[in-house]
């Protein structure tokens, strides 16, 4: 597969872009098909994160978006920051894009405030 950047989001509207919510997604990531991607720096990913996450820092996405379309051939992925404002912008260039990308509302911090379970440190 040829390598392809993100696509234009200027004319994305933000209000369009869909989210999960954490009790939902708490649930939803226990499945083997699911992809949960940090867009996150490195250092905020080590220092706290959902269980199971991939990192992949928000700067490198534009590098190749493939392998993002490779991740949501089982279905829909999920997106994830600090608070949900760099994974919906994310979510929003993928999608024009024509991938299946989901926001995951309230980000890393709302996983937190839920009392869930959380990773520390280097994968």
């Amino acid at each position: 597969m040829t390598k392809k950047s993100v696509c234009d989001i200027s004319n994305a509207i933000p209000d369009d872009v869909p989210e999960i919510e954490i009790d939902v997604l708490k649930h939803t990531i226990r499945k083997p098909e699911v992809s949960v991607f940090d867009v996150r720096e490195k250092w905020e990913y080590q220092e706290t994160r959902i269980p199971g996450v991939i990192s992949v820092p928000m700067t490198s996405i534009t590098d190749d978006v493939s392998q993002f379309e490779d991740a949501a051939t089982g279905g829909p992925i999920y997106f994830v920051c600090g608070s949900g404002g760099r994974s919906s912008e994310v979510v929003q260039s993928l999608r024009n894009c024509g991938i299946d990308a989901i926001n995951v509302a309230g980000g890393t911090k709302a996983w937190i405030k839920a009392g869930l379970p959380v990773e520390t440190g280097d994968d």
